[in-house]
């Protein structure tokens, strides 16, 4: 039986961000979900993955990360888990030098 509860509409950080401190991972859509997962990994079919994190709120803290190419994804679990978001990717970058993050909303090419 297909799954019929609906993926997160929006994701945080955007699809190609840029990171070069502490973040959020965040979504939203997800009115109807008692709890929310959360998951990072170093590759696309999260065999390797590095978070795997159900909450009660749609949004948590993201542990410390080596600099990378990281993917990341969400669904929402009702009486029944949700669809998974559609993979997005972020990069941590290494701190140093003039990269000292500059705010931003997150999306693509964003320093955060």
């Amino acid at each position: 039986m297909p799954n019929k509860l609906p993926a997160p509409l929006a994701i945080l950080p955007g699809n190609g961000a840029r990171l070069a401190s502490a973040f959020h991972l965040s979504a939203s859509g997800l009115a109807w979900a008692d709890k929310v997962t959360f998951q990072i990994a170093k590759d696309a079919g999260f065999g390797n993955m590095v978070m795997n994190r159900t909450v009660d709120t749609p949004t948590v803290v993201a542990p410390k990360l080596s600099p990378g190419h990281y993917y990341y994804r969400v669904r929402g679990q009702g009486t029944q888990p949700g669809t998974w978001s559609k993979a997005s990717t972020f990069e941590v970058l290494e701190v140093g030098g003039d990269e000292t993050g500059s705010g931003g909303a997150g999306g693509a090419g964003d320093i955060i």
